[in-house]
């Protein structure tokens, strides 16, 4: 699933970081605000329709967000969908919340774990 933000750079920028509060955005700090999160139960409805989980860095691109585990900007987490494909549950500021979630759905669903991350332990 890719999420497309179009406008001026500046405007792209703004929206792509709209997951901060200004306050967190402006202090540069680990942003703690409810916009960072998880939202499994609003993604999956059918959980026989999915096999696992997968921790992916991810970074805004011209204009799209794209996976790059190389040097990201934030971290997502995806369920792995059994028909193929991955649909996102999850964006964190941090790698850690983002294992963190991750681990919280495992624990619901019993789903192995990817991390994909260059942070990352492999399969958990």
């Amino acid at each position: 699933m890719t999420n497309v933000i179009k406008g001026s750079a500046d405007e792209r920028i703004r929206l792509s970081m709209m997951r901060h509060c200004d306050k967190c955005f402006e202090a540069e700090d680990a942003c703690k605000c409810p916009e960072w999160g998880g939202y499994v139960e609003s993604i999956v409805r059918d959980a026989s329709l999915y096999d696992g989980l997968e921790i992916q860095g991810v970074r805004m691109d011209v204009d799209c967000c794209e996976i790059n585990n190389d040097n990201p900007e934030f971290f997502s987490v995806y369920v792995h969908m059994i028909e193929g494909g991955v649909e996102c549950i999850g964006d964190f500021a941090t790698w850690k919340d983002a294992c963190d979630y991750a681990l919280s759905v495992r624990g619901l669903f019993g789903w192995p774990i990817d991390d994909f991350t260059k942070l990352g332990l492999g399969v958990l």
